[in-house]
């Protein structure tokens, strides 16, 4: 059993649960492969498909994906206008493909990276948050679905074949009949 912890220092820790009495401590990258982010770690997520890949994003705006076989980190993706990286979430069923969310009200993007293909440039941008966004949620029974939600009081349904929302849901809670009924016709358009 391993769980994962990140801080503000950077620095990522792996805890093994193997012995909960005695756990073991580690880095995910043991010298001379030592890597860190620079800055506060804002996400970790676990490999959706290889249980021993971990990702972290951090407040500068990088992500670094963590081969705990190998000790070290497999690769990094940067948001190259400085933003910070806020959440991300692997998909459900591929190892390689992950989605980053920038917390950056300026340039409020999710990206869809296929670490297959490149790990410099993402294989898509998604825009519709005015604001930052500030969490994602990748939909483990039809990874074509995606939910994110910002600091504009917005939340996206996004399909990522079409590469554009499908449906907001509302934000007053005001009412809460109208937002149980904007829940209930999305979950009826997708057989739920």
């Amino acid at each position: 059993y391993l769980l994962a912890s990140g801080g503000a220092d950077g620095e990522v820790f792996i805890i093994s649960l193997e012995t909960p009495e005695e756990p073991n401590v580690f880095s995910p990258a043991q010298p001379p492969n030592a890597t860190k982010h620079t800055s506060d770690v804002t996400k970790l997520a676990w490999n959706t498909q290889v249980s021993h890949i971990l990702a972290s994003t951090a407040q500068n705006g990088s992500c670094i994906v963590w081969d705990l076989k190998g000790k070290k980190a497999w690769c990094e993706l940067r948001e190259p206008l400085g933003g910070s990286f806020t959440d991300l979430c692997w998909n459900p069923d591929q190892g390689l493909n992950l989605v980053t969310a920038s917390g950056d009200d300026k340039n409020p993007v999710i990206k869809l990276w296929d670490l297959r293909s490149s790990t410099s440039l993402p294989l898509a941008t998604l825009s519709a948050h005015t604001q930052g966004i500030l969490a994602l949620s990748w939909c483990p029974t039809d990874t074509s679905l995606l939910l994110s939600c910002g600091k504009d009081n917005k939340t996206y349904l996004w399909d990522l074949y079409q590469m554009q929302t499908i449906y907001e849901l509302p934000s007053s809670t005001n009412d809460e009949n109208d937002l149980n009924r904007g829940v209930n016709n999305m979950m009826g358009d997708f057989g739920g």
